[in-house]
């Protein structure tokens, strides 16, 4: 999805992760039709696209989840749009949907919330942590939002 045709800075940074993790997921369901004459290579393979998926939806519910940043180098939405405001009019669509993308995302402390799945079990060796294709319900409660977030900030960048 070419968001800006820059190479570097904000808008590059936030269309390798959409595009990444848009790639991951088309071609793990590639690996679905073809034949593997080993099992195991088929299994790494889904493993891997699945965790690449699980990565880049983490930075991007991070980026609009805290559109402030929470550290100085963050990638911060003001990055990508110099005049966003949670109070700016023209930001109510948006501003609606960070604020559901938040509450989707959930926190640390919630059970089984995308939050405490894509950061606490993917990212720490837990006896908890679950097998690859377990991430599937996380991943569909933020992914629709992530999509129409992304629309949203593509057609105020213009």
């Amino acid at each position: 999805m070419p968001i800006n045709d820059e190479s570097s800075g904000p808008w590059a940074a936030l269309r390798y992760e959409f595009w990444t993790l848009e790639r991951s997921i088309q071609e793990k369901g590639r690996l679905d039709e073809q034949s593997f004459q080993d099992e195991d290579r088929l299994q790494v393979m889904k493993g891997a696209l699945t965790e690449s998926a699980v990565l880049h939806a983490r930075r991007l519910c991070e980026l609009f989840a805290n559109p402030e940043g929470k550290f100085d180098s963050d990638l911060n939405l003001s990055d990508l749009l110099p005049d966003w405001d949670w109070d700016k009019a023209k930001y109510k669509v948006l501003n609606e949907l960070l604020s559901a993308i938040e509450k989707a995302y959930g926190h640390y402390s919630e059970a089984n919330s995308p939050y405490q799945t894509l950061n606490r079990i993917f990212w720490q060796a837990t006896v908890t942590r679950p097998s690859a294709q377990d991430y599937a319900d996380a991943l569909d409660k933020v992914l629709p939002l992530l999509r129409r977030i992304i629309a949203e900030v593509e057609s105020r960048q213009r």
